[in-house]
């Protein structure tokens, strides 16, 4: 399988509920016996939580910036700026 995501990649994940956030991809999951099973662990970028999500709810960060990006001060336009920076080789800290 061709994967299009790779670990410490920032992209797009999505929970049922919640509108698309930025995220770090932590954990390309495989089964036992090393084959990736179509799914990924994310850590949320100013959420501070991890989940294992179906690659489905996920989505490469820069091609969907202006789909989903917050239009409205707030938590969503700070996890933004962070992913930006981390793209751009800055640590979250700068």
């Amino acid at each position: 399988m061709n994967l299009q995501f790779e670990e410490n990649q920032v992209v797009w994940a999505k929970i049922k509920g919640f509108p698309w956030w930025p995220a770090v991809i932590t954990k390309l999951n495989k089964d036992l016996n090393g084959a990736f099973q179509k799914e990924v662990t994310v850590q949320f970028i100013e959420a501070e939580s991890n989940v294992c999500l179906p690659l489905n709810m996920i989505a490469n960060f820069e091609e969907h910036l202006e789909e989903h990006k917050a239009t409205k001060p707030g938590k969503l336009m700070e996890a933004i700026e962070v992913a930006k920076k981390m793209i751009h080789g800055f640590s979250p800290e700068d």
